[in-house]
């Protein structure tokens, strides 16, 4: 019996010494080779509920919050936002990217409170995307968001008074 642990190689090798080609035949019997445990994989978790977000064309939209949670993790959980969508840590700094950091297996504070928004950018109508969680060695988790964005309502670049004088035709 051998046992291994961890992400150990064992090569097995069956050598037969002295045999010639008188040999009847060579048989093994009970050999079992089972995959131990292992650490488990890292993962993501995430609480969200977004609603449609709604922006004015060139212009941010209000945000919206989730949270995200790790478990087994071995490094930082990396959250990438679709198109004109944007993310952050504070809402207030809004960026592409955010990076959660990775402690002793799990996010630092978590669960981790992220801030979801729209730029108001890519013309008006609707704007569809995921928010795209990753970590190494564990499997992508992605939230769909879906947004609508407002035209822009043109502004009056001119004033117009027009003068009544009681008692003119004019």
């Amino acid at each position: 019996t051998v046992s291994i642990s961890g992400n150990t190689t064992l090569d097995i090798r069956i050598q037969f010494n002295g045999l010639d080609a008188t040999a009847e035949s060579i048989y093994l019997d009970n050999i079992t080779i089972t995959e131990g445990g292992g650490a488990p994989a890292p993962s993501i978790s995430t609480v969200a509920a977004f609603s449609t977000f709604n922006a004015l064309a060139g212009l941010p939209g209000p945000s919206q919050t989730y949270t995200v949670s790790g478990s087994n993790l071995t490094d930082d959980v990396v959250i990438d936002a679709p198109g004109s969508f944007e993310v952050s840590r504070d809402g207030i700094t809004f960026q592409d990217t955010v990076v959660l950091q990775e402690s002793g297996g799990s996010l630092n504070g978590q669960p981790v409170t992220v801030y979801v928004r729209h730029e108001g950018t890519g013309g008006s109508g609707p704007a569809v995307g995921d928010l795209v969680h990753s970590t190494t060695g564990g499997a992508n988790v992605l939230e769909p968001l879906v947004a609508f964005i407002t035209p822009a309502i043109p502004l009056c670049t001119e004033l117009i008074i027009s003068e009544y004088i009681e008692g003119s035709s004019n």
